[in-house]
């Protein structure tokens, strides 16, 4: 199989991503192996390897794992650094098959039916899809009452202190989000931002390993000032480039997750609309009256319901030019290291011509 090629004949060059939990790097066989990775060794697909996934040690002695690329062509080399594992929500585990999860605006709770009602969380009968309940989603208020079919008279009722939302978590499981005081909330928000920023700040402070590309690491170093300097003055560059790396971590990848990701952003839209009182630096005072949040209170529910069962199309050429945009915002980011990468590229594209040749 021959490597991709661009619009001008060349070899689509290697990519290394030095990203903030560790290097990314997608490339060739050759590619890969010429900076040490998989030396010797079958890749994932070929005959005698692995059928998906090859795990070995690179030449720092950091696990590797390299996977098949989506093109099919090209592979993957994912290279976590330790300690640099972001630091999320814990799942703790509060009762036998049932977990709870802090969030900033609620408590999630996932477990069985039964593990649910032991601890008082809800009765099985007020599940999503049971005898005159909701299919998707089924809401609590504070008092215990059911939010009926129907436009209910004061919808915010819902998203009361106490407020209960439920939804299939798995074929087996639940989840049910409590909602918490204003007071938790803020709360909760603030340690949040404090441990996101001393995450950060920690990251940058840990001392990278030298990159696998050789020749560069001097270079590097020698323009670190310099590239930081600029970063401080230009932050749109920065803002872009952070931006871009999140794009790459929350790739979606399946049908599942882009449904998810449409439910998860159509509630967040529905609920800015909705609770606009809430949000006065963005509405200025103005909010929608009790009746037209409880209708799109229904309609949202509808809307899930639609988006949960509806089908997908993915346009792979689509994708492929969003990770090639959002490339190019990191890359900004740090031109020399791109430099060096094309370097390397040309001495490979060298190598092989001159074995084609012999």
């Amino acid at each position: 199989m021959e490597a991709e090629c661009n619009d001008t004949g060349r070899v689509k060059p290697l990519e290394y991503k030095q990203l903030i939990w560790g290097d990314l790097i997608y490339g060739t066989k050759a590619e890969l192996q010429a900076i040490g990775l998989g030396i010797g060794m079958a890749f994932p697909g070929e005959p005698g390897g692995p059928k998906r996934l090859l795990n070995v040690l690179d030449p720092r002695g950091f696990s590797t794992k390299i996977d098949r690329d989506w093109d099919g062509i090209r592979y993957c080399a994912s290279i976590p650094f330790p300690g640099r594992n972001h630091p999320d929500k814990p799942w703790v585990e509060v009762a036998p098959s049932l977990k709870k999860r802090e969030g900033s605006w609620y408590d999630e709770f996932i477990g069985s039916p039964e593990a649910l009602a032991a601890v008082g969380l809800v009765r099985v009968d007020q599940l999503p899809g049971q005898p005159g309940m909701r299919k998707v989603r089924v809401n609590i208020f504070p008092d215990g009452s059911v939010a009926g079919g129907a436009p209910t008279s004061n919808p915010r009722k819902a998203r009361m202190p106490g407020a209960k939302s439920i939804e299939r978590a798995s074929k087996t499981t639940y989840s049910v989000t409590v909602s918490i005081p204003e007071d938790e909330h803020q709360k909760r928000s603030d340690a949040d931002r404090k441990a996101e920023l001393a995450y950060e700040l920690r990251m940058q402070a840990l001392r990278r390993p030298a990159p696998l590309i050789a020749g560069i690491e001097a270079e590097r170093e020698a323009k670190r000032a310099a590239a930081a300097a600029k970063r401080r003055a230009d932050g749109n560059i920065l803002i872009n480039k952070v931006l871009a790396e999140g794009v790459l971590y929350r790739m979606v990848n399946s049908a599942d997750e882009y449904r998810k990701k449409m439910i998860d952003e159509l509630r967040s839209r529905v609920r800015d609309v909705r609770d606009g009182d809430m949000l006065p630096g963005d509405n200025h005072g103005f909010s929608m009256g009790e009746s037209v949040a409880a209708e799109l209170d229904e309609l949202l529910d509808q809307m899930i319901e639609l988006i949960a069962d509806a089908a997908v199309q993915f346009d792979a050429g689509r994708q492929k030019e969003i990770v090639r945009k959002a490339n190019t915002a990191v890359a900004k980011g740090d031109t020399s290291f791109q430099r060096a990468m094309a370097s390397l590229h040309d001495a490979i594209d060298a190598e092989l011509v001159e074995g084609d040749a012999k």
